[in-house]
C-alpha cells in the first residue's frame, strides 16, 4: 500500500545513508596516541612557513592556536582502534512532487535508527572498519486525512473513476453535447442500479454520479491508511552490515604536495545483505535494508583553503553485486516472493566546509563547525517485473563537533541536522537530528 511504500522509502534511507556517514568523519586523535605528529593535524604555536610554502600563520589573539581540522582522507595512527555509536531521529511531514515543488502529504512519520561503526588502523595509512546499522523499531504515524486525499488518493482514485465511467460516457456524449435529459433510466448492465435517473440533465447527472463514485472510494481508501498506519511496524535488529578499508594517498611523512595542503584516500567496501529484507515483507513489516549485496569504491579529496578552514570533497559509488528477494505483499496474504535487484550505479557523496576556530583562539581548539551539502542518486530497484524510478535525493547538513583531546580525553561528540532540499519525486523528505559518540583506544 501506499502509507507502506512511504515507510519503506524512509527505511531504506536511513539504513544507507546513515551508515555511509560512519565511513567518513575521521577525526584522528591527536597526541597522546602517538609522540610523532599524526597526519593532518599538528599544534601550531605561531607557525613558520616551510621553505618553498608561501602561506603564512595566522594571527592569534592569545598566543597559542590549535589546528584541529582532521581531513576526510585520513587514516587513523597504527594500532588504535575507535567506537562510533550514532543515533539518529528522522522526521517526514513533506514530500516533492515531479517538478521537486513541495506538497503536503498528509503523512506524519518519525523513525528511530541507530548504528555502531568500529574502526583500526592496521598499518599507518591503512585502515579497516565494520559498520553495524541497528533499527530501533517502532516509530510514530499520523495521517492528516483532508492532505492526505489530496495529495495521494485524490488524483488516483478520480483515475479509476474515470476509466471505470468511460464506456457509460462514449454512450452519452452526444447527449451531454446537446445539454440533453435522460430519456430513461440509465442503469448499470451489470447489477441494473439505476446511475442516472429518466429526465436527469445528462451533464448534471453524469458529473453527480462521478462526483459519488470518487467521495467512496476516497473514503474506503483513507480509512484503509489509517488502519495500515495503526498496524504497520518497522523492521527492528540487524541492518546491512558493512566492511570496508581505506587507504591513505598522502605521504606519511609530509601531509602536504609541494606548496598546496591537498589529502586524498581511496576506499572499498562490501554491504552484505543481512538485514532480513525479505523476511521483514513476508511479515508485513517495514525493512530497513536494502534487499542486495552491494560494492563500494569512495574517493575523498581535501584541500585546506586558509588556515583553519578546510574544504572536503567525497563520492562513493556503489553497485548491485548479488541480488536479494522480496514479497510482493506478505505472505500470510498470499504473497509471492520475488527476485530483488538493481541496475545501474549509485553516486552517494557531499562537499564540506569545515572551520576550527582553534586556529585563530586557542580556547576554542575543541570545537569544529561544519556545513555539507548531501547527494544521492539512487538506481532503479526490481521486484519480480515491477521497477521504480531512479531516487535523486539532495540534502544541506550543519553540525558541530566537541574535541575531548583538548582536555586529554580520547571522546569526541557530534551533533548533526540535516534537512531534505527540493528533489523530484520524493514521497516522504526526511529531517534528520544525529547524535554521535566516539571513543579512541590504542593498543
Amino acid at each position: 500500500m501506499l502509507y507502506q511504500r512511504l515507510l519503506w522509502l524512509a527505511a531504506m534511507c536511513a539504513a544507507t545513508v546513515l551508515p555511509n556517514q560512519a565511513l567518513s568523519q575521521n577525526e584522528i586523535p591527536p597526541q597522546p596516541f602517538d609522540e610523532r605528529e599524526t597526519r593532518g593535524q599538528r599544534d601550531q604555536t605561531k607557525p613558520a612557513p616551510r621553505q618553498g610554502r608561501k602561506r603564512k600563520a595566522p594571527t592569534t589573539l592569545e598566543g597559542e592556536a590549535k589546528h584541529s581540522i582532521i581531513p576526510e582522507s585520513a587514516t587513523l595512527p597504527a594500532r588504535v582502534i575507535r567506537l562510533r555509536t550514532v543515533y539518529a531521529n528522522l522526521q517526514s511531514e513533506r514530500g516533492f512532487d515531479g517538478d521537486s515543488a513541495e506538497i503536503d502529504t498528509g503523512l506524519s512519520v518519525s523513525l528511530n535508527f541507530a548504528f555502531l561503526a568500529l574502526e583500526y588502523g592496521v598499518f599507518d595509512k591503512l585502515s579497516a572498519q565494520l559498520v553495524v546499522p541497528w533499527s530501533l523499531g517502532g516509530g510514530t504515524s499520523v495521517i492528516d486525512a483532508t492532505a492526505f486525499e489530496n495529495a495521494k488518493v485524490r488524483p488516483a482514485v478520480e483515475a479509476q473513476v474515470d476509466a471505470g465511467l468511460e464506456s457509460l460516457r462514449t454512450r452519452i456524449a452526444a447527449g451531454i453535447a446537446a445539454n440533453a435529459a435522460a430519456p430513461e433510466d440509465i442503469t448499470d448492465p451489470a447489477t441494473g442500479q439505476i446511475l442516472i435517473a429518466a429526465g436527469t440533465p445528462l451533464r448534471a447527472g453524469y458529473e453527480a454520479l462521478r462526483s459519488t463514485l470518487v467521495t467512496r472510494a476516497i473514503t474506503a481508501n483513507t480509512a484503509a491508511a489509517q488502519a495500515v498506519a495503526e498496524e504497520t511496524t518497522l523492521q527492528e535488529g540487524l541492518g546491512d552490515v558493512e566492511i570496508g578499508a581505506k587507504y591513505s594517498l598522502s605521504p606519511v611523512s609530509d601531509p602536504w604536495f609541494d606548496e598546496v595542503p591537498l589529502y586524498a584516500s581511496v576506499a572499498g567496501g562490501v554491504r552484505f545483505d543481512t538485514s532480513g529484507f525479505d523476511i521483514a515483507k513476508a511479515g508485513g513489516e517495514i525493512p530497513v535494508g536494502r534487499g542486495t549485496t552491494d560494492f563500494g569504491l569512495r574517493l575523498n579529496a581535501d584541500w585546506e583553503l586558509l588556515w583553519g578552514v578546510q574544504l572536503q570533497l567525497e563520492n562513493q559509488t556503489e553497485v548491485m553485486i548479488a541480488p536479494g528477494s522480496s514479497w510482493d505483499k506478505p505472505e500470510v496474504d498470499g504473497g509471492t516472493k520475488l527476485e530483488h535487484s538493481r541496475e545501474g550505479l549509485r553516486q552517494i557523496g557531499y562537499t564540506k566546509i569545515v572551520v576550527g576556530p582553534g586556529s585563530w583562539y586557542a580556547p576554542l581548539k575543541f570545537i569544529l563547525v561544519s556545513m555539507r551539502y548531501n547527494w544521492d542518486n539512487d538506481p532503479p530497484t526490481k521486484t519480480g517485473e515491477v521497477e521504480s524510478s531512479t531516487q535523486v535525493k539532495r540534502a544541506v547538513q550543519a553540525g558541530m563537533s566537541l574535541d575531548g583531546f583538548a582536555f586529554g580525553i580520547p571522546v569526541q561528540l557530534d551533533y548533526d541536522y540535516v534537512h531534505a532540499l527540493p528533489s523530484p519525486n520524493i514521497a516522504a523528505a526526511f529531517n534528520s537530528h544525529q547524535l554521535g559518540l566516539k571513543l579512541y583506544y590504542k593498543f
